[in-house]
């Protein structure tokens, strides 16, 4: 092998290296070009169409270019393959060497929103439109701006124009987004380019308002010299931006054209699944209570924020949802049809429970909202209960022939109100939740609670029995409440007893079993047998305990399982 010849391996090695930089595919049809390579999250895409030809349409992945992203979708004002097949020679300057083929693509179509842009008409046009609906109030699109008219063409009369249009509610026909960023704009030769007046026919005029600028040079990158990437001139990497009305239909339009000549060409870079709009922007929060709703006492508020103020009316679908009943359980005013109107970024409503005096333990009240067109957003329920809201840690006391203080706590769950005790006496304050009772002689106290939506009692018993008698309830209601779950046996806890306690079902079969130490209360069965709730009836326990093996006491009797569901 002669020095020659290696030398020409080693330049045709590193010249299909230089080739490898950028690849491009070609596609079936227009839909996989734009499903499958520029939509994004948030975005659904119908009514996919094309202006111009297939051939100006690519594919990409590429790496080592200046491009800020490495894959997406190229269109080209003229054949995509020929506009980015690289010459081998990045400072080539205006002498490119794929002009010539360029020329050979010749599309004398008009495209009236590019020439409405240019002011004038436009050659080779290609536009890629399609209809869209977003999840979110913005929608965004990143793309690099490509030209072979950078530098010689800049501030020219007739330079390459793109845009990426946006047409539907909020706006006055089709739109232009692909603007410099923090201005309106259009991003374009004359716009965006490295701050000089170029060499063909140049002249400052056409870089001045409203025509052009050399102010933008930060957004422009000379790829004369840089490697892999044909194009003399790209602008950095942009985002097209606009606010929207979430789940409305928009209609876009990506579209480049040549000006006045079919060479040249200049090309837009879509980064991949890159048009995307923004989270979910509505959210119902309770906004009086934890989720907890007792039937007849509780009124509460909703609350729907919007994230960001619109400037047209937005609207949101409603649906009562739940095994609560509106109208019979339950009332709100929520409607069907919830309307933001323009500015507006929160709004409240009222839920109020009924008391139907009817035991139908715990239903649910769930208002699900739903965006139009789109998916289910979310939802927002309560647990609504018809129990009553008193509740307290200890409702039997045992109490000693001496005179003791007992302090109370009574709670309603948050819920303000009035409470009132009877009879008062030994009672420190009877309009209190928490007043000291002091006592020492058997008494049933009765706490009542209301205010101006609901009524409910609670009592409070102090027994005087013989100190070595363990308590049983007669009743428990497992329905996980956080109110007789469970039967709690109780004894003074000043004696220490072992026991075993035993349940069995009117069958006499064994449902409930347990065996231990006794001091104070303890919590036992809750309701459970072989892993499912048991049936609401009569049960018989015998409760066996001693302080010592040779003094056993036995004591019988029944509870009542009260099943809520």
């Amino acid at each position: 092998m002669t020095r020659w010849q290696f030398l020409i391996i080693i330049f045709l090695s590193y010249s299909i290296q230089l080739f490898g930089q950028i690849e491009l595919f070609e596609k079936g049809n227009i839909n996989s070009y734009v499903l499958e390579d520029l939509a994004g999250p948030g975005v659904t895409i119908s009514n996919i169409s094309l202006t111009g030809f297939k051939t100006q349409i690519n594919a990409f992945s590429q790496s080592n270019t200046q491009l800020g992203f490495d894959s997406g979708l190229f269109i080209c004002a003229g054949l995509a393959h020929i506009c980015q097949t690289y010459s081998g020679d990045a400072s080539a300057g205006n002498v490119n060497i794929n002009q010539a083929a360029s020329s050979n693509f010749v599309n004398n179509s008009s495209y009236d929103l590019l020439e409405q842009l240019a002011n004038q008409s436009v050659r080779d046009p290609v536009a890629i439109e399609f209809d869209f609906v977003a999840q979110g109030d913005i929608i965004k699109l990143d793309y690099v701006f490509a030209s072979e008219e950078y530098p010689e063409f800049n501030c020219t009369s007739a330079p390459d124009v793109m845009g990426i249009f946006i047409d539907g509610p909020g706006f006055d026909g089709f739109t232009n987004i692909a603007t410099i960023p923090g201005t309106d704009i259009p991003v374009g030769v004359n716009t965006i380019n490295d701050g000089n007046i170029g060499t063909e026919d140049g002249d400052i005029i056409f870089c001045q308002e409203p025509f052009g600028s050399t102010d933008y040079s930060d957004f422009f990158i000379n790829n004369r010299n840089g490697p892999w990437l044909e194009f003399d001139g790209i602008t950095k990497a942009l985002s097209a931006e606009a606010q929207i009305i979430p789940c409305e239909k928009y209609r876009m339009v990506i579209a480049v054209a040549d000006v006045s000549d079919h060479l040249y060409d200049s090309g837009v870079f879509l980064k991949a699944k890159s048009l995307r709009s923004n989270s979910l922007i509505v959210k119902a929060a309770h906004e009086s209570n934890s989720g907890i709703m007792y039937e007849g006492c509780s009124v509460v508020e909703l609350a729907f924020s919007l994230q960001n103020p619109l400037s047209v009316p937005y609207t949101i679908q409603t649906r009562l949802l739940g095994s609560a009943t509106a109208g019979e359980d339950y009332f709100t005013d929520v409607p069907s049809s919830l309307v933001f109107e323009p500015g507006e970024t929160r709004k409240t409503f009222i839920i109020s429970s009924f008391e139907d005096f009817i035991d139908e333990g715990e239903e649910e009240i769930k208002i699900r909202y739903q965006l139009p067109e789109c998916l289910l957003l979310d939802s927002i329920s309560w647990t609504l209960k018809d129990d009553g809201i008193l509740s307290t840690e200890q409702e039997i006391y045992f109490i000693e022939e001496a005179t003791q203080a007992y302090q109370m706590q009574i709670s309603a769950n948050g819920i303000p109100g009035n409470y009132r005790w009877e009879p008062t006496e030994g009672v420190s304050d009877p309009s209190s939740n928490s007043p000291i009772i002091t006592i020492n002689e058997p008494r049933d106290y009765l706490v009542i609670f209301d205010n101006d939506e609901c009524l409910d009692t609670l009592q409070i018993q102090f027994i005087d029995t013989p100190k070595e008698l363990i308590y049983v309830p007669n009743i428990f209601s497992p329905n996980n409440d956080g109110q007789n779950d469970l039967i709690k046996i109780s004894s003074d806890p000043s004696f220490e007893w072992q026991y075993e306690f035993t349940i069995v079902n009117r069958q006499g079969r064994t449902v409930f079993t347990t065996s231990g130490k006794l001091q104070g209360s303890l919590d036992t069965w809750d309701g459970f047998y072989q892993g499912q709730l048991a049936e609401q009836g009569v049960y018989i326990y015998s409760l066996v305990y001693w302080k010592n093996i040779f003094d056993k006491k036995t004591q019988f009797g029944d509870v009542f399982l009260m099943r809520k569901e």
